[in-house]
């Protein structure tokens, strides 16, 4: 099983909200993770992160406790240490190019790729912007690296802690490599909004949880972001979805969620946590997330379609 540093807590609270969440996403960068990057714990933990602060004075600790149970689920990585250890020891020479990291990740070489990304961190002085290099490369492969790239770097923006980068970067590298690559060269220049009509049906809610990350990391604040666009933008053009007419329940939650913020998506994701079996519910929850992060990024004109993939989700639960 797992173990981290702190003590992690049975029940958590608005003072120590932050460093329990922190302790979590640092051991979840570390763990022996062998199934599809999309399936990644930490994609769920994030996504929790960003339902509990819907309400940080009073979080939820139904829904930390089931991030913990799952992230305690796998075993650690054992051998981060002595490969940092190993290149310290050899020494970073007189020059490090980031160029380097990228021909061995294209080349398919991850010994490489290893070394040179922990010289990379030693000789930029722990800068995270190895982590924003590795993304770029990541979002080669917007389908199967997509999501968990998004919520693999946010969830280091929560806490940055410079300590944690060589498990971050290795944690990237890892799932990298169980993917093919490909290259991104021709412009491209399609806006993830132009499809929200199609994507935001209930029979859309597999792609929702990508669609909704691309969305976010298209509006982040990256050195890196017009890559990152021109990737999404590639991958956008590919896509072929015919829209499904929706149900039209009722909007009124929805709609005072978003003037006033409050539990709903709390409560929902409570409420499929208790009702659902474990494999189940991280896949409603991360669905969940995505339409919350949708909700905040589009305008009120989608809400209807937003309510009524939210009411297939509650209905499901």
């Amino acid at each position: 099983m797992a173990s981290i540093n702190s003590i992690q807590p049975d029940k958590v609270n608005g003072k120590d909200l932050v460093q329990s969440l922190s302790d979590l996403f640092k051991q979840a960068v570390k763990i022996d993770h062998i199934n599809p990057p999309k399936e990644h714990p930490i994609i769920l933990l994030n996504a929790v992160k960003n339902i509990i602060g819907d309400d940080i004075d009073n979080p939820s600790n139904d829904l930390y406790q089931f991030s913990k149970f799952i992230i305690n689920s796998f075993p650690t990585r054992n051998d981060d240490e002595s490969l940092w250890v190993k290149v310290k020891a050899d020494g970073i020479g007189l020059t490090v190019f980031t160029d380097e990291i990228e021909h061995a990740v294209m080349t398919g070489d991850r010994d490489r790729a290893e070394t040179e990304t922990a010289k990379q961190i030693m000789a930029s002085n722990n800068s995270h912007a190895i982590l924003e290099l590795l993304a770029e490369l990541a979002i080669h492969n917007v389908d199967d690296l997509g999501l968990f790239t998004f919520h693999w770097i946010r969830s280091y923006y929560f806490h940055q802690d410079e300590k944690e980068l060589w498990s971050y970067a290795r944690c990237m590298i890892l799932e990298i490599f169980k993917c093919d690559l490909v290259s991104v060269s021709d412009e491209a220049d399609l806006n993830p909004e132009t499809l929200i009509y199609q994507i935001l049906t209930p029979d859309q809610l597999k792609t929702i949880p990508l669609f909704s990350a691309i969305m976010r990391l298209w509006e982040g604040d990256y050195v890196r972001i017009n890559t990152y666009k021109n990737a999404i933008s590639k991958w956008l053009t590919m896509q072929r979805i015919n829209p499904v007419t929706n149900k039209n329940g009722s909007t009124d939650e929805l709609e005072k969620y978003n003037l006033h913020g409050g539990r709903y998506f709390i409560d929902i994701a409570e409420s499929i946590v208790k009702n659902n079996l474990p494999d189940e519910a991280i896949n409603q929850i991360v669905q969940l997330e995505a339409l919350r992060g949708i909700a905040k990024n589009v305008g009120s004109d989608s809400f209807q379609q937003i309510a009524d993939c939210i009411n297939f989700i509650v209905k499901k639960s």
